[in-house]
C-alpha cells in the first residue's frame, strides 16, 4: 500500500510511528503492537490487490511478522486456503495486539 493511499486511508501517522526491533537471540520484540485497525486495512489492500490479479492456483506471500497470522485469518474468510504459514527464523514471537 503506497504512503499515499495510507495518507487517504487516514492509517499513514500511526503506522509510521512503529520500530520493530530483535534481540540477539532473533526474538521478535516490538516497540509497539500489531494495530488491528491499521494493520488490518493494510492486510484487505494486499488480498484485494491479489484476487484482482491471480483468479486461480496458488499464490506465495511473505510478509513480516505482525501479518502472517491476521493475514491469513483475511484469506480464509474470503474463501482461500492457507496451505502453511512459516517464520524465519523459526523461533520468532507473535507481536502483542492492539
Amino acid at each position: 500500500m503506497s504512503t499515499q493511499k495510507q495518507k487517504e486511508a487516514g492509517i499513514y501517522d500511526r503506522l509510521s510511528r512503529r520500530r520493530d526491533i530483535y534481540n540477539e537471540e532473533g526474538n521478535f520484540r516490538p516497540r509497539e503492537p500489531y494495530f488491528s485497525r491499521e494493520d488490518g486495512i493494510r492486510e484487505e489492500h494486499w488480498l484485494n490487490r491479489i484476487e484482482e490479479r491471480a483468479q486461480e492456483g496458488r499464490v506465495l506471500v511473505v510478509c513480516g511478522n505482525y501479518h502472517k497470522n491476521p493475514f491469513a485469518e483475511k484469506a480464509e474468510r474470503h474463501g482461500h486456503t492457507v496451505i502453511r504459514k512459516l517464520s524465519y527464523p523459526e523461533n520468532l514471537q507473535e507481536p502483542p495486539i492492539e
